[in-house]
């Protein structure tokens, strides 16, 4: 639930030529400290219920080569601590995965808390292109984003100059939460598929499924986003 928010305590910012540059700045997300805490409690039930590990699959051969490639980089990049620290955001990634894939747990628990966060960004988004305005709230790492203003991300009409802003939701550019919502409606349709069409009747369930479809929707074409 918290993945899609961005609140923050910010490091170090990075700067490009004299502005902000975001892949440069270090940050401590709430969702960070929330992940390292997941996997230590994981480790620790894991550990107390060891058992002989199985042999490796594909995909787990492909993610460590991955983690090889990117970890012998830091001794190659310009910027070894900006290096360091993007590792450790692949890391949690890599964590994040395999809990989800050897822990546990109610899946549809799972889907609700993911549905609920994404419908969340999604009415913010499409709030923020209906009324063109924003709000900043740094408890949800909301920034604030004018339309008017150079450098915040546009659609721009070229017949008489009106720049329209896109749907950022809570995120720091609008194809982030493009891609986030695009994952969540593959997602939802297949919840739908496998859960919905088992169903005879129409049924809130149908009905809370499709009403966050919409929404996802709406606010994925607000995005503009176009990957």
């Amino acid at each position: 639930f918290l993945l899609p928010f961005q609140t923050r305590l910010f490091l170090e910012k990075g700067y490009i030529n004299g502005g902000l540059s975001e892949f440069q700045t270090l940050s401590l997300y709430a969702g960070d400290i929330i992940l390292v805490v997941l996997f230590s409690l994981f480790l620790v039930h894991r550990v107390r219920n060891f058992s002989a590990p199985k042999k490796m699959g594909v995909i787990w051969w492909l993610l460590s080569g991955l983690d090889l490639m990117i970890f012998l980089s830091i001794f190659v990049a310009e910027d070894h601590i900006l290096s360091i620290y993007r590792y450790g955001i692949f890391l949690l990634g890599a964590g994040l995965f395999w809990v989800l894939v050897k822990a546990e747990y109610s899946r549809v628990r799972l889907y609700l808390s993911l549905f609920a966060a994404l419908f969340i960004q999604a009415g913010i988004g499409i709030w923020q292109f209906l009324t063109q305005s924003d709000i900043a709230w740094k408890w949800l790492g909301m920034a604030l984003h004018s339309p008017a203003q150079l450098g915040t991300v546009v659609v721009e009409v070229a017949e008489n100059g009106g720049r329209w802003l896109r749907a950022y939701g809570g995120m720091s550019h609008p194809n982030i939460l493009g891609g986030v919502l695009a994952i969540g409606v593959l997602i939802l349709m297949g919840v739908i598929v496998n859960y919905g069409f088992k169903k005879k009747n129409f049924s809130l369930f149908s009905l809370i499924s499709y009403l966050l479809l919409f929404t996802f929707i709406t606010s994925l074409f607000f995005t503009f986003s176009r990957g």
